[in-house]
């Protein structure tokens, strides 16, 4: 699985090279790549949890496959490399990436296999419709539907403000991702995972009437933090 979404990422990282002005093949591309970053995001952390020995290493290797995507934080100098060297040098370095992430995946073993851990059985339907799954999976789907349309276009409404430079918006929020999970390890288990998603909300929320309300570069950058 992880292997196959690399290579959904690759193809398409490749292929816009020769999109030319094409917005439609663009825009297929781009599905095909979102497709497989799903695939292999999810796959890879799912293999993680499973794999890690139990107890305090298990959560740092998990937190550490959640961090890992975050540590080059390529937004904060990617439209420095558009203006340096136009995009053909930025899907240039998406294709060193790409070519990386699927060569690293290609030697990927599944110990979960060795270890006889027992997979989930039955249909992923039948989960769909339980209540509590059903209920995660709306938080989720909402949270990412959130997350992804701000990544998506704070850029150009960062610049639709008059600022040029983007990159402390997601300086700030890297840094801030990487402090909070180091700082927070502990706090689920104790207080439960359920108490942690209503807070998280709220700064989801006030992240966005900060961005609703930003006219200069530093609530921009407070609202990266939230």
């Amino acid at each position: 699985m992880i292997l196959l979404g690399q290579g959904f990422v690759l193809a398409p990282c490749l292929s816009f090279l020769g999109a030319g002005d094409s917005l439609f093949l663009f825009g297929i591309f781009r599905i095909l790549q979102t497709i497989g970053i799903a695939m292999a995001f999810t796959a890879a952390g799912v293999l993680v949890a499973d794999t890690a020995p139990p107890g305090r290493p298990k959560r740092w290797a998990c937190m550490g496959s959640r961090l890992s995507p975050h540590m080059p934080s390529p937004r904060a100098w990617a439209r420095s490399l558009v203006i340096a060297g136009g995009f053909s040098a930025l899907f240039a370095l998406s294709i060193a990436y790409s070519v990386l992430g699927f060569g690293l995946a290609s030697r990927i073993i599944d110990e979960s296999l060795e270890y006889g851990i027992t997979r989930g059985e039955g249909s992923l339907w039948k989960l769909f419709i339980t209540p509590r799954f059903s209920q995660i999976f709306l938080i989720g789907f909402v949270m990412g539907a959130t997350l992804g349309t701000l990544s998506t276009y704070i850029p150009t409404y960062i610049r639709s403000r008059g600022i040029q430079w983007i990159s402390l918006f997601y300086i700030t929020s890297t840094l801030t991702a990487i402090i909070v999970r180091i700082v927070l390890e502990r706090v689920p288990d104790r207080i439960g995972h359920e108490r942690m998603v209503t807070p998280a909300f709220g700064g989801l929320v006030i992240a966005v009437v900060l961005l609703s309300q930003a006219q200069t570069q530093w609530m921009f950058a407070l609202s990266g933090v939230f």
